[in-house]
């Protein structure tokens, strides 16, 4: 019997058919009742109006706007969910941190403090 073990392992990515790539404006979650962690991904924008109201000219071309009706503030459109567990956040929080790292590298941040 063979009890030599593999040494390397290859990892396939392979998209869905519902795969979406999401702009994130920012992130709203917390804990769920299980312990878990959920982030909801939002983007933000302009309210669009309810209604718009134009008035319609006598050759019965679209006219001006005579009426419209807009919430006043700021959409959060929300995305999309994510849930994962504890090990998982961190793993996460651990590749953002290189990407941050490597981004830094790439292109230093314009905000950093330069000492004299």
């Amino acid at each position: 019997m063979n009890s030599k073990k593999p040494k390397t392992i290859n990892f396939i990515y392979k998209k869905t058919p519902n795969y979406r790539t999401y702009h994130m404006d920012g992130i709203y979650g917390g804990l769920t009742p299980r312990g878990e962690i959920y982030m909801d991904i939002f983007i933000e924008k302009n309210v669009s109006p309810e209604f718009v109201t134009h008035k319609i000219e006598e050759t019965g071309e679209l006219g001006g706007e005579i009426d419209k009706k807009v919430e006043n503030g700021i959409l959060r459109e929300v995305e999309c969910s994510m849930i994962m567990n504890i090990d998982m956040a961190k793993s996460l929080r651990k590749w953002l941190d290189d990407k941050i790292t490597d981004r830094e590298k790439l292109l230093p941040t314009k905000n950093k403090v330069v000492k004299k």
